[in-house]
């Protein structure tokens, strides 16, 4: 069974296959504020993933999770802390591509999530919303390219 990390692994190696379409940089947990005279105060990171869509440098900012819950993905502050929901619906409300990119880990799943920035001021999600986007087994690289063309909507007539 993947653990945590390792579907943040599986995040990292898809996005070096898929750079054509997205450019995402792995945070560290933990980073710094420095304040006067080297003094040094720890600082959560908002998410785990940010970067920009290439062709457009649309910023893009998620944080990945893994669920082993069969119906639904719970959203609560034990799973998605406040500093994370808060940065994530105010980049999103300012255009920039946020949400969480879920690994369903329960046998009866076993799939990939996209959960939008507009979906995390709710309790929780059912797997079968209409609102999340499937990207797929969770068994394969992630595909950033269909995700940003879904995400983007079908492209305009020229």
């Amino acid at each position: 069974m993947r653990t945590a990390k390792s579907f943040e692994h599986l995040v990292e190696v898809s996005a070096a296959q898929n750079i054509k379409y997205v450019r995402l940089f792995h945070l560290p947990p933990q980073g710094a504020r420095y304040i006067a005279r080297g003094k040094v105060i720890p600082q959560r990171m908002p998410c785990d993933f940010v970067g920009v869509e290439s062709g457009t440098g649309r910023a893009i900012y998620f944080d990945a999770k893994s669920s082993v819950a069969e119906r639904r993905f719970d959203l609560s502050l034990e799973h998605v802390a406040l500093h994370q929901r808060t940065w994530l619906i105010d980049v999103g409300r300012e255009g920039a591509i946020s949400g969480l990119l879920v690994e369903a880990r329960h046998p009866d799943l076993e799939m990939i999530y996209w959960i939008p920035w507009q979906l995390l001021a709710v309790p929780g999600v059912e797997w079968d919303d209409p609102r999340l986007l499937t990207l797929g087994p969770n068994d394969r690289l992630i595909d950033f390219g269909e995700l940003m063309r879904r995400l983007n909507g079908p492209a305009e007539a020229a």
